[in-house]
């Protein structure tokens, strides 16, 4: 699937463990970013701090027993969602971002019955979490490759309208010529 936004892509392996052929699963994300990883012994949870993103919807045909196929899901890139990983997660200092993907859904399968199909949950146990990491410079290195002018993202809001005060005062046309005038000392 290709969007217009830069994205991550979640790849995804949807089994049917069912017992029953699957004539169709429907599976439903809801995507989060962890304030702080889940510690190893204990089950991913969606905490206060978390970060809702995004929600997905991924539609899978026909599963016999046993099969799997793979599933993507997207979620876009945006300068907002960088501007939220750096200020309020200060992840400046952190080596890797960790997301949580939240899964729900439901699985229809044939009947021989008078109902030409029953509908079954994924999970009667309650909505799966996963985590999901992805470093810090990946995530730069990402970003970076979209939105070219990373630097003046990285700036706090009042050094960025200091900044902006001095263009306007002094006439620049551009950030990066009031930059070299002030690496510069003039």
């Amino acid at each position: 699937m290709d969007c217009a936004l830069p994205t991550i892509e979640f790849a995804l392996r949807v089994s049917n463990r069912a017992g029953e052929v699957s004539d169709l699963c429907i599976l439903n994300c809801e995507i989060y970013l962890a304030k702080k990883p889940t510690p190893h012994a204990a089950k991913p949870t969606i905490t206060q701090e978390d970060l809702y993103l995004d929600r997905a919807q991924v539609f899978i045909g026909s599963l016999r027993v046993g099969e799997s196929r793979e599933a993507k899901i997207q979620v876009p890139l945006s300068i907002d969602l960088n501007n939220v990983i750096h200020e309020k997660f200060l992840t400046l200092e952190a080596e890797e971002l960790t997301f949580k993907l939240k899964f729900s859904g439901f699985y229809l399968f044939s009947t021989r019955g008078s109902a030409p199909h029953s509908v079954s949950p994924i999970t009667f146990f309650g909505p799966p979490i996963h985590e999901v990491s992805l470093s810090i410079e990946k995530w730069r290195r990402m970003i970076s490759s979209y939105y070219r002018n990373l630097t003046w993202l990285a700036v706090s809001r009042e050094t960025y309208a200091e900044l902006k005060k001095m263009m306007e005062e002094k006439g620049y046309t551009s950030y990066d010529e009031l930059i070299r005038d002030l690496l510069e000392g003039k």
